[in-house]
């Protein structure tokens, strides 16, 4: 009996592992690899990285996209922001953008702490909170701010946020903008939500 054949999330998803192969499809109504529209995806964070889609094997005028264990070794654990943009004759067209969370291989990260982003973040906001600050935490920033130079304040509501956001975690449930009414009832994924908190917190909203 042949072995049943993993689903293919339709977009980029919210987290993945380095190392793993990952894959998703892509289809746009004006945009078909049948009319020769080439798709390509950017990821740019701790490192950068360009993939190009193929047809979909099973949907003509749609995309998929492939990243090997290779490619996906080669990205830098953090968050990464991605933009999908079309080509053809010249013109380039962006379709699709948005966050994406690239956690450490679990095989290279044996023996090393097994938190997820959210609790590395939690930890590193909570070390200068009790005025100790590890070496590897002097130099942490969030959002591009140094959080040893970040008014106390701003640091307890960060702190505060992501408290929350790591519970929420753990208990395996989806990050949503329930905990920031303000910002609606749309569905967010882990690393758009995290931006939100640290905006939030910084007062830029």
């Amino acid at each position: 009996m042949a072995a049943p054949t993993p689903d293919v999330p339709q977009r980029v998803p919210p987290h993945f592992w380095a190392g793993d192969t990952v894959s998703w499809t892509s289809s746009f109504d004006d945009y078909s690899p049948a009319d020769s529209w080439v798709l390509s995806f950017a990821f740019a964070g701790p490192t950068t990285l360009q993939v190009t889609a193929i047809t979909d094997p099973n949907n003509s005028t749609g995309f998929l996209t492939t990243l090997t264990p290779a490619l996906s070794e080669a990205l830098v654990p953090g968050v990464y922001r991605y933009t999908g943009r079309v080509t053809l004759s010249g013109v380039v067209t962006t379709v699709t953008g948005g966050t994406v969370e690239v956690r450490p291989d679990p095989n290279l990260a044996a023996g090393r702490s097994q938190q997820s982003f959210l609790e590395r973040q939690l930890a590193a906001v909570e070390a200068v909170l009790e005025g100790r600050t590890p070496k590897d935490v002097e130099s942490y920033s969030i959002a591009g701010r140094s959080i040893t130079k970040t008014r106390l304040t701003d640091l307890w509501k960060l702190r505060n946020a992501l408290a929350c956001a790591v519970n929420r975690e753990r208990r395996g449930g989806q990050l949503t903008r329930d905990y920031l009414i303000r910002f609606g009832p749309a569905q967010i994924t882990e690393p758009e939500y995290l931006l939100l908190l640290q905006s939030a917190a910084y007062g830029e909203f």
